[in-house]
């Protein structure tokens, strides 16, 4: 999976995410990447979480058959506190 913490930064584009064990792309503490154009799929978690103040920008990604929530994407409540 991907995971970008601490205030990382960076993009990330047209990866194939698949059978992970966890969130197939995570994003915490303030980091703020680019996030487009990658397949999220058949993981054992959510397919995005973003919490503890995390930002981005996520784009045409494709979230599908992972064990998490219905959408795929999980957004926790200290991304805004």
């Amino acid at each position: 999976g991907i995971l970008v913490y601490k205030n990382g930064q960076g993009t990330f584009e047209q990866n194939d995410v698949y059978g992970n064990a966890e969130a197939g792309i995570e994003v915490s503490t303030g980091a703020n990447p680019v996030v487009r154009t990658n397949k999220v799929h058949d993981g054992k978690g959510v397919g995005i979480v973003v919490s503890y103040k995390g930002q981005g920008t996520f784009e045409q990604n494709d979230v599908y058959g992972n064990a998490g929530t219905e959408t795929g994407v999980k957004l926790d409540w200290r991304v805004c506190g």
